[in-house]
């Protein structure tokens, strides 16, 4: 094993090509870390990387044309590290890359570029997802949950001073809220990250190599199919909800037993537009992407795999970050991680590594 020190400058490597690599890491390989972390609001945080990311691509390239090859680069390598992944997401990074390319061709000022970027990312990111379940439940999962709420504020004595209160729109629209705010925040924030790094002298570091190669924290099999949405945790909760609301609704004459149908019939839809989306619409939407994919795989072969034999050290600094965030708990050791994991990526040296890359994708 060979024997140096781990670098980190406290300054931000202003290098649009390394910006890229990491944007791919993001979308490529940190999900799967946020998921074995069990990270809440991940979609949000992988946003927010994202708005990073093209907001340094758009400050320092001398052409903004750059966000789009950059855009089509994480797209490629998604393809190949994540073969797996959604038509959805790679249609997410391609509306990010587009909106990010005409805010920072178009508007001069740096702030107002990465807040309208994190503003649109981080909205579409939770608009995505509640027009995801609507469409797959139907509007009679909003009217349940409505209907179950007045039910259980009926029966506690309180409900002449809640109604009409919704708890599906109160829901739908603190979910987007939240991810409005969170994208201006990261947005007003990047233009500040080359200073936060400097100002950055709090992280300890390893003394040699050996100790910074041994760390493996994170084991991923990127390869692996996408779960359908009833395996998930929040699938099983829309099941287990789903259940308890049709036997209910067979004791309860407030509820109405037709209820219980419609929810029959919402599980029923569900698992038709499932078998419909994955069976016929996505196969073939999926075989022409892969034309696609594959023609442009072979044009930008070479800048691919420079971004790819990167990844063994980037998953190592986050190694790292997780393994120095140990003396923390709960919501403050993730802080601490993501905290330490963004200032590691903007300034610390970084190696190409390619035989490691496939001995690390177990």
């Amino acid at each position: 094993m060979k024997e140096n020190t781990l670098q980190f400058h406290n300054t931000l490597y202003i290098d649009t090509k390394r910006f890229t690599a990491l944007w791919a890491f993001s979308e490529a390989v940190f999900g799967g870390i946020l998921g074995i972390l069990k990270v809440p609001f991940a979609g949000l945080l992988l946003s927010g990387a994202a708005t990073i990311f093209i907001s340094l691509i758009g400050r320092y390239s001398e052409n903004k044309n750059e966000i789009l090859h950059s855009t089509l680069l994480v797209i490629l390598v998604k393809a190949v590290v994540s073969p797996y992944s959604s038509l959805s997401s790679y249609f997410a990074i391609a509306l990010q890359g587009m909106m990010g390319y005409i805010f920072f061709k178009h508007i001069k000022n740096i702030k107002v570029s990465s807040i309208l970027l994190g503003f649109f990312s981080e909205t579409f990111s939770a608009v995505q997802r509640v027009l995801v379940l609507t469409i797959l439940f139907g509007f009679t999962f909003w009217e349940a949950l409505d209907s179950f709420t007045h039910y259980i504020f009926n029966q506690i004595g309180v409900e002449r001073y809640l109604y009409p209160f919704s708890l599906s729109i109160f829901s739908v629209m603190f979910y987007i809220i939240i991810h409005m705010i969170a994208g201006i925040y990261i947005g007003s924030k990047v233009v500040k990250i080359p200073e936060w790094i400097e100002s950055r002298t709090d992280i300890v570091y390893p003394l040699h190599s050996s100790f910074y190669y041994k760390m493996d924290a994170f084991k991923l099999n990127l390869k692996k199919k996408k779960k359908r949405w009833w395996k998930k945790p929040s699938g099983m909760a829309i099941i287990a909800f789903s259940i308890l609301y049709m036997i209910l609704s067979y004791y309860s004459k407030e509820l109405g037993l037709y209820r219980s149908y419609e929810i029959l019939m919402m599980l029923i839809r569900s698992v038709i537009i499932t078998f419909v989306w994955f069976s016929i619409i996505s196969p073939y939407i999926q075989k022409r992407f892969s034309k696609f994919l594959e023609k442009n795989k072979f044009d930008h072969a070479p800048e691919i795999n420079k971004i790819i034999v990167l990844f063994p050290s980037i998953k190592r600094l986050i190694n790292y970050a997780w393994f120095m965030s140990k003396g923390e708990i709960g919501i403050f050791r993730i802080i601490k991680f993501l905290s330490d994991t963004t200032a590691l990526l903007l300034s610390a040296e970084i190696d190409e590594e390619q035989d490691l890359y496939h001995n690390w994708i177990e």
